[in-house]
């Protein structure tokens, strides 16, 4: 078809940005490069006889003049991704070696004693650096480490079956046992503060501490709300379009502004912008209908979590309303036991959960119809 025959029409773009998700080769600058930073070896793991060392590896950016041997000083460096180096300089260095420590152990005279001795002594427990706490606060806070087994000669990591099980470290223990220091609730703020004014505070929330902001303070009568980062993306939607025919569904579902459609306004349309939500630090159930932070860009309210159309009654479903949650960095998630539901006539949807359900998309919508969170929309606190 000749591009003449589309004139008036909304022409696709051709080109597109693009990120490779590996980095480029290119140095930074003539003064920048890219470089491995090593700490010094540790101690021997054993005090006689083989053992291994460890030492942190990390990728550095170092600003400055001077070639491969000048050293990283003045604070002239910052931490850059592995794949910099990787690409720059080339493998990462070893983290682990086996070593001998002198003088050898009273019951052997050499290495070569401890290789031919009995089986279980040449294996070892080589444990691995605690991770992050659970919990800040409380008495829900719990550690994890990975435990693994070793030959002492080489050094190297072998299957756990080679060592003995009644001597593995511990792989989990209790961590931050102490009361936690944050409030638990908006109300109970001000009851201790009367003067308290409507900002960000600290809660334990499920033995944790969430930034939550308190709003309404001078009411006496405060509410809880979740700030959402203005980088994430949390808005509902009801399209405001439909189709003349509406047992089709065109261009595959895809959504374009040359769509066949009528003139027919879709009195309950709207697309509204969230920045707090309102949550019941109790019950941990969202209120969907406060729309006391939000950005109206056009329409009517939605409320938070839900989407809808009178788009299409296709049997394929042919959904047009978008919804997004994102709770990236607000300590929070949405509950896995969260589900969403279709309602009205000839729905459709489709949900997806991301990243542990720190984010959640859907579609949705019918002629005319909606999807909305199953039970309520209910949050929990995000493991870290």
């Amino acid at each position: 078809m000749a591009e003449k025959q589309c004139d008036g029409l909304d022409k696709p773009a051709a080109v597109q940005q693009c990120r490779a998700p590996v980095p480029c080769s290119v140095k930074p600058s003539a003064a920048a490069t890219y470089r491995w930073k090593t700490s010094p070896w540790s101690a021997c793991s054993a005090s006689c006889g083989p053992g291994v060392q460890n030492r942190r590896v990390s990728c550095r950016l170092h600003h400055g003049g001077g070639g491969k041997e000048s050293s990283l000083r003045n604070n002239k460096d910052t931490v850059a991704e592995d794949a910099r180096c990787q690409v720059a300089v080339g493998r990462t260095p070893a983290t682990q070696r086996a070593c001998v420590h002198q003088p050898p152990c009273a019951s052997v005279t050499s290495v070569a004693a401890v290789a031919s001795a009995d089986e279980a002594t040449d294996y070892g427990w080589l444990p691995d650096d605690w991770r992050d706490c659970s919990h800040t606060c409380g008495k829900k806070g719990r550690q994890v480490r990975r435990v693994f087994c070793y030959q002492k000669r080489s050094g190297k990591i072998v299957h756990r079956r080679q060592c003995d099980r009644a001597t593995r470290p511990p792989r989990k223990r209790k961590c931050n046992q102490r009361r936690c220091v944050g409030h638990g609730s908006c109300a109970e703020i001000l009851q201790k503060q009367p003067a308290a004014a409507d900002k960000e505070y600290v809660l334990n929330i499920l033995d944790r501490d969430v930034s939550v902001y308190c709003h309404g303070m001078r009411s006496g009568k405060p509410t809880e709300y979740l700030t959402l980062p203005r980088d994430n993306e949390n808005y509902s939607e009801i399209y405001d379009q439909r189709l003349k025919d509406p047992a089709t569904c065109p261009f595959n579902g895809e959504r374009r502004q040359n769509c066949p459609c009528d003139n027919v306004p879709v009195p309950s349309s709207g697309l509204t912008v969230f920045q707090k939500i309102r949550l019941n630090v109790t019950s941990m159930r969202v209120d969907t209908k406060d729309y006391t932070f939000t950005k109206q860009i056009k329409g009517k309210p939605v409320p938070f979590g839900e989407a809808g159309d009178c788009y299409s009654n296709s049997k394929s479903g042919c959904p047009q309303g978008r919804f997004s949650i994102d709770l990236t960095k607000t300590g929070m998630r949405v509950s896995y036991g969260t589900t969403w539901v279709g309602k009205g006539s000839d729905a459709s949807f489709w949900v997806n959960k991301i990243n542990e359900n720190l984010k959640i998309t859907g579609r949705c919508g019918g002629y005319c119809g909606s999807c909305v969170p199953d039970q309520g929309l209910t949050l929990e606190v995000a493991t870290p």
